[in-house]
């Protein structure tokens, strides 16, 4: 058995574009199907990391992180307010890593945490309308990085530090992709809110 598992990175970020797209326009009405994906995500990367730093195999960090993927992906579903806290602190992070990289700036750890323990609070507080925006936002990404690579092959969706190569040239490209990102992410908030008429009337995602 190989030693090595690396899938296409087209692959990947053709499946990312896809996910994107799907989370952007019905994150919220699917936001349980979300909360598998990010539950899956969560354990497999820190299972595959925790076997393949103690043994060096990534074969068996694989097959690992595959079962602690789907068990983690069940809990956070069974977990909701858990996972709702889990996903939007994911978001806080990643807009805090956005800001650092648009700025050119290497992120600072404790930031990081403050953005993240702010989302998920807030969407304690405000679950449906922070649910929309980061669904909505973080699935954008995904399509207008995914776009920005196979077009220009400039930016790694998956690799914060390939946005701040970006930003760091001075490029216009870099500020075409957050404007694209935005107005897409813009779009599926609206798209969302008014694809949900009973939100108001206590919709809950199914």
């Amino acid at each position: 058995m190989p030693n090595d598992i690396v899938l296409p990175t087209n692959a990947l970020v053709g499946l990312l574009m896809a996910v994107g797209a799907i989370q952007c326009l019905y994150g919220y009405r699917a936001f349980k199907v979300v909360l598998v994906i990010v539950g899956f995500i969560l354990g497999y990367a820190l299972a595959f990391a925790a076997i393949e730093t103690m043994f060096h195999h990534k074969y068996a960090a694989f097959l690992v992180g595959m079962v602690a993927g789907v068990v983690a992906g069940s809990l956070i579903n069974n977990v909701y307010l858990i996972g709702v806290f889990v996903v939007s602190a994911m978001f806080g992070g990643a807009v805090a890593l956005q800001l650092y990289a648009i700025a050119g700036q290497h992120p600072e750890p404790i930031m990081l945490f403050i953005f993240a323990v702010l989302g998920g609070l807030l969407a304690l507080f405000f679950q449906k309308l922070m649910i929309i925006i980061a669904t909505a936002l973080s699935g954008a990404w995904g399509v207008v990085a995914g776009i920005a690579w196979f077009a220009t092959a400039a930016i790694d969706p998956v690799n914060i530090a390939s946005v701040q190569k970006v930003f760091r040239a001075g490029d216009a490209q870099g500020y075409i992709i957050v404007v694209c990102w935005l107005a897409l992410g813009l779009i599926g908030v609206l798209f969302q809110y008014q694809r949900l008429p009973g939100m108001k009337a206590g919709y809950t995602p199914e």
